[in-house]
């Protein structure tokens, strides 16, 4: 049995912890405001001397530098997937005051100019790769261990839908060029995501398979059928039936670890059997139109 003294002392600890993971969800979700440490720290009822402390103890990294750091990445992806924003639109709503200012960041941070990474077709690849994602990845999937995560799901029966895939056959690394060319596909067709649902083929684990046979299928829902198959287009259904659906909430590296529980699930459970038809994501916001553990993500998988 705890002492009623260890007991309080556990729910302070954890209510410490949660109060400090809202602040770093507030902050992801509101990277265009005013997120300075004595705004934030008022706003939460938090001591602007001992924030920055508890924020790093948490999550090995200052709230300031999060908040850079969270930018900086949005910024990147709004360079590589969203050619209409110019560098100075990109700049502006990262924070800096000027092209020079933001330039001379990125640069610093990554080893090339804006422009440069833009025109670069690798070059949200090369960003996975780099010291500096990772370590911005770790202080974004930092958890509290004394919280169990429910894994909760539904099963339901979902009614076909008429999809155009555009299936990514080669190297991991080049699917966000993939990606771009498909956007592109997409607005020139007229399937705006907030008209035609958006989904992912998931024809292999990434982890385990090599170049040569990566396949990654983006898929947008359609209504008509005099679209014209280009090059690497499929036309294919999504079947009806009944579907394990889990509804994440978060970024991509926290979306695979639930595929794999998912699975684990699945292979503990003989009341599942799935059926021949790879994993489907169905995306239902993006980043960066929202803050990146913002993102919204139906996993499907169809039952025999």
């Amino acid at each position: 049995m705890y002492s009623a003294a260890a007991q309080e002392f556990t729910l302070l600890h954890m209510k410490s912890i949660y109060r400090l993971d809202k602040i770093k969800d507030y902050c992801l979700d509101n990277l265009d405001k005013d997120l300075s440490l004595d705004t934030v720290s008022r706003m939460a009822g938090v001591s602007r001397y001992h924030l920055h402390r508890l924020f790093n103890a948490r999550f090995g990294i200052n709230l300031g530098e999060l908040v850079t750091n969270a930018r900086m990445h949005r910024s990147c992806y709004q360079l590589v997937f969203r050619k209409q924003l110019s560098v100075l639109d990109v700049a502006l709503e990262a924070g800096f005051s000027s092209h020079e200012a933001f330039s001379r960041r990125f640069k610093s941070t990554f080893g090339i100019s804006p422009r440069q990474f833009r025109n670069e077709p690798n070059s949200i690849s090369v960003l996975s790769d780099s010291t500096w994602i990772q370590q911005f990845n770790n202080s974004l999937l930092q958890e509290n261990k004394m919280e169990e995560t429910l894994f909760d799901f539904k099963v339901m029966q979902v009614e076909p839908v008429n999809l155009i895939e555009y299936r990514h056959v080669g190297a991991q690394r080049l699917l966000p060029e993939s990606i771009s060319e498909f956007i592109v596909w997409r607005k020139k067709n007229r399937l705006h995501p907030s008209r035609f649902r958006t989904f992912n083929l998931v024809y292999c684990d990434p982890r385990t398979t090599p170049d040569t046979d990566f396949q990654f299928g983006l898929a947008s829902e359609v209504n008509r059928s005099n679209i014209p198959l280009e090059n690497g287009y499929y036309c294919v259904t999504l079947p009806e039936g009944s579907y394990i659906v889990y509804s994440h909430l978060g970024d991509e590296i926290s979306l695979g670890r639930k595929v794999e529980e998912l699975y684990q699930y699945c292979l503990n459970n003989d009341d599942f059997e799935l059926a021949d038809f790879p994993m489907v994501f169905e995306r239902k916001s993006f980043y960066p139109e929202v803050a990146i553990n913002q993102q919204q993500t139906d996993i499907l998988l169809l039952l025999k």
